[in-house]
């Protein structure tokens, strides 16, 4: 049998109402199978009914059509007619079911025209002012018209005169369609037939200056969510379009906050647009009947019942990360045979895979410049300063510097790395998130929930880049819990780590230090807030600047150089850091070593500062006066505070903490190499105390110390 004429076949669909009795709705669905109507056009059909379900159920429907039952086009047309459509003329002059020869070439997606021009219509039409639908729901008049009384425009047989019109528009203005919605009990919403809702929407309020937008399916519950939050609210037309609108909005506005709002029951469809359209979902209370909606909620409970109906969104299932679900327990005997692996490290020491790192530092130091250059020496597999990496795929989130800031930036690590900037495509993904939503953890008063929309932003961005090595620049603009509350420290980072590959990822958080911290130097704790910061990472580093020690007690001054240290390793070694140098010619600060990098340097500087000591101590005895260095360990004036102010004192003891534990180490290990003595001497006050000498030297320094003294 040749098949149906769609044009002819699609127009007199459109003039039966989608939203009759089941029963009848199947019959109908047959017959436009039969006359070679494609599922989406039927399903676009479908969508505009009142109990529509979703978009499941109408598969299961159509999947379930064999053709049998001898329902054929005949039968759609028949009930078109029933339903006042007219059909036009054939142009062979026969008005018969059976298409010509030429109709039967019609391509098979093809839609008919719809019976009049949207545009011309909605000319016509006057100005909503005030109409029995728009006071029945509390709406407004705005961006509305209405088909006035002796209009002719009739939809399936019904008369549309007197019928609110609600334009579909594309969002850059176009006009697509027309909804026809009757005054409150006189009937059921039309749509304009054979004129195909495309990418047309209707938006209450302005989708450019609104921190969210709600997804709807009519007008009326659009009415009720602008009037609770003040937000835009985007009608779609039917729960069929909800997916469709959601994704052109997700296209054209990728950092907004979507929220779909469905009817009651239709839960479950909800989700899953949310979670296709990285976005959130709004659940009706599970006592209402089907089709309630939150118009309904509004008229029921109130305003401020309804807006905080609307705070209380819901991830998709499959965005809630991470999951309460513990894992099994190890399979020891599974485990029993096979080699033990040593723990994995993408920077050997300093960035251990499978967890997180903390890389602190005080505001403007250039923490952000220095992962930068870790980002792009881990993407294209480079030594770090020295230090090896496993090339990884790097996704880079910058919520501090824009693109033109990173530009320069990462010009510059690629020029001094010799790496062609576009060969990092597909290894290096950097996001400009200045001014965007980038919280990515932050509790809701309403419902205790934690993730965000950003959240789950950023698990899709992290699968659809398949990336390993998480960056997150920097803490403040991405955790906005309380940072000295241990528990929310440790979900925070437990759900950054939760994104990454477990065998081959990494996270590294870029944050800044307590302000005390910032002046302290190597002194400083490294981090910011509660000690949960340090308990939750496996890795610390922390970047200060390098200090020199004042002369006569002053403030220390800056060398000019930067020390980056590895606080914390729990996997590798701690005893590390890298010195870092502005150079001029490479605009950057430039890794110039590596301290502590083998047993053997730790060795080598040991001997050196003990000699340095030994110097200094045998300078303030051929003093004139001697100097006398006393063993205090204790006070205001011990053997450090002497000794460090001599120019034979080794410049890596002279300031920290650090420093100072190192050189009461080596006063011990010379002291047990008998190297220095203990010496005692009267004081002015004719007490007796303690003194260091170099040993050898003992009683020649005695003999003039006693000189000096009488």
């Amino acid at each position: 049998m040749a098949a149906p004429d769609l044009d002819r076949a699609v127009d007199a669909l459109q003039a039966i109402d989608p939203g009759t009795d089941r029963e009848s709705w199947i019959r109908v669905s047959m017959a436009a199978k039969s006359s070679g109507i494609d599922f989406d056009t039927w399903h676009d059909w479908c969508s505009g009914a009142g109990n529509y379900r979703d978009e499941a159920d109408c598969r299961g429907v159509w999947k379930s059509i064999n053709g049998a039952g001898g329902i054929g086009a005949g039968t759609l047309f028949t009930l078109a007619r029933d339903a006042g459509w007219h059909d036009e003329p054939r142009h062979n002059g026969h008005d018969s079911d059976k298409p010509s020869a030429k109709a039967s070439t019609h391509a098979a997606k093809k839609k008919s025209a719809p019976a009049a021009d949207p545009a011309v219509l909605w000319a016509r039409f006057e100005l909503a002012t005030n109409h029995a639908y728009i006071t029945a729901k509390y709406g407004k008049p705005d961006g509305l018209r209405v088909v006035p009384a002796p209009d002719p425009l009739a939809i399936a047989g019904q008369s549309v005169a007197g019928w609110l019109a609600v334009p579909a528009l594309s969002l850059d203005g176009e006009l697509r369609t027309l909804q026809f919605i009757p005054p409150p009990g006189t009937g059921k919403k039309l749509n304009l037939p054979g004129a195909s809702f495309g990418d047309g929407m209707h938006v209450i309020g302005d989708l450019a200056q609104s921190s969210k937008a709600f997804i709807v399916e009519g007008i009326g519950q659009a009415w009720a969510i602008h009037r609770a939050t003040g937000c835009a609210a985007v009608v779609t037309f039917g729960a069929g379009r909800l997916a469709t609108v959601t994704e052109i909005l997700r296209k054209q506005f990728p950092a907004l906050k979507l929220v779909v709002v469905s009817d009651r029951g239709k839960e479950d469809q909800a989700a899953e647009i949310a979670r296709a359209g990285r976005g959130e979902w709004v659940e009706l209370p599970d006592d209402k009947p089907p089709n309630y909606d939150v118009n309904d909620y509004f008229a029921e409970y109130g305003g401020a019942a309804l807006t905080d109906l609307l705070n209380a969104t819901k991830l998709p299932p499959s965005e809630a990360k991470p999951s309460g679900a513990w894992p099994s327990s190890l399979d020891l005997v599974a485990l029993a045979k096979r080699e033990p692996e040593p723990p994995k490290f993408i920077v050997p020491d300093w960035l251990p895979a499978g967890y997180a790192t903390l890389f602190a530092g005080h505001g403007g130091i250039g923490k952000s410049a220095i992962a930068m250059h870790l980002a792009v020496c881990v993407a294209a597999g480079l030594p770090f300063f020295g230090l090896e990496t496993e090339r990884r795929r790097v996704l880079y989130l910058s919520c501090e510097d824009r693109e033109s800031v990173l530009h320069w930036r990462l010009t510059r690590i690629c020029d001094h790395l010799s790496v062609d900037l576009a060969s990092l495509s597909g290894w290096l993904e950097i996001l400009d998130l200045v001014g965007s939503d980038a919280i990515l953890w932050d509790r809701d008063p309403q419902t205790g929930a934690t993730i965000t929309a950003s959240y789950a932003q950023l698990d899709e961005r992290i699968r659809d880049y398949k990336a390993e090595v998480l960056l997150v620049d920097g803490v403040a603009d991405a955790f906005a819990g309380n940072e000295n509350a241990r528990g929310e420290v440790k979900r925070f980072v437990n759900g950054l780590v939760a994104l990454i590959p477990p065998d081959t990822g990494a996270v590294i958080l870029i944050g800044h230090v307590a302000k005390p911290a910032s002046t302290a130097g190597s002194n400083g704790d490294g981090y910011s807030g509660s000690t949960g910061w340090h308990n939750s990472v496996r890795a610390r580093w922390y970047l200060y600047p390098e200090t020199t020690q004042g002369e006569d007690g002053e403030r220390p001054e800056r060398s000019g150089d930067l020390i980056l240290e590895l606080q914390k390793s729990n996997l590798g070694r701690t005893d590390q850091s890298i010195r870092f140098a502005w150079d001029e010619e490479a605009h950057l600060f430039l890794g110039r070593e590596i301290v502590g990098a083998t047993a053997s340097d730790r060795v080598h500087r040991d001997m050196t500062e003990q000699n340095g000591i030994l110097a200094a101590l045998q300078a303030c005895a051929a003093s004139d006066p001697p100097v006398i260095v006393p063993c205090a360990l204790t006070g205001p004036r011990t053997a450090f505070h002497v000794l460090s102010i001599c120019p034979e004192f080794p410049v890596t003891l002279r300031a920290g903490k650090p420093a100072k534990r190192r050189f009461w180490k080596h006063i011990e290990a010379l002291r047990a190499m008998h190297k220095i003595d203990e010496c005692s001497y009267r004081r002015t006050d004719r007490h007796h105390a303690a003194r260091f000498v170099v040993t050898g030297a003992a009683d020649a320094t005695a003999e003039r110390v006693r000189e000096c003294g009488q």
